[in-house]
């Protein structure tokens, strides 16, 4: 049996994948089961070095050379606004490749 670990426990509802390579787990941590974005985190599949990316994420894939590409909504301008950001899994090098689009965008699988 392999050995359990936890890497969190403050959101209701998780997205979470592992990374290519299988040495991180990402994930989208909602607060409530309502909420249409959440705070994106990557880890060490042991749950150490856990790391805050950002907020307002609706969805995340993964890109080139260790990177995590995810979608990011502004909801303050008063209709959403969706921007396509990459960042590396140690929060590093945040790069916006579309910026701000009206509406919701996300990833589907």
């Amino acid at each position: 049996a392999g050995t359990a670990y936890s890497i969190t426990s403050e959101g209701v509802f998780y997205r979470s994948d592992f990374s290519p390579d299988s040495k991180h787990i990402v994930f989208i941590e909602y607060k409530e089961e309502t909420d249409k974005t959440g705070e994106l985190y990557a880890a060490a599949v042991d749950g150490s070095s856990k790391t805050l990316l950002d907020g307002g994420v609706t969805s995340f894939d993964f890109g080139d050379n260790n990177t995590i590409v995810y979608f990011k909504i502004d909801e303050e301008s008063g209709s959403p606004l969706s921007s396509l950001i990459r960042i590396d899994f140690d929060g590093k090098n945040k790069t916006e490749l579309l910026s701000s689009q009206p509406g919701i965008f996300s990833f589907i699988r």
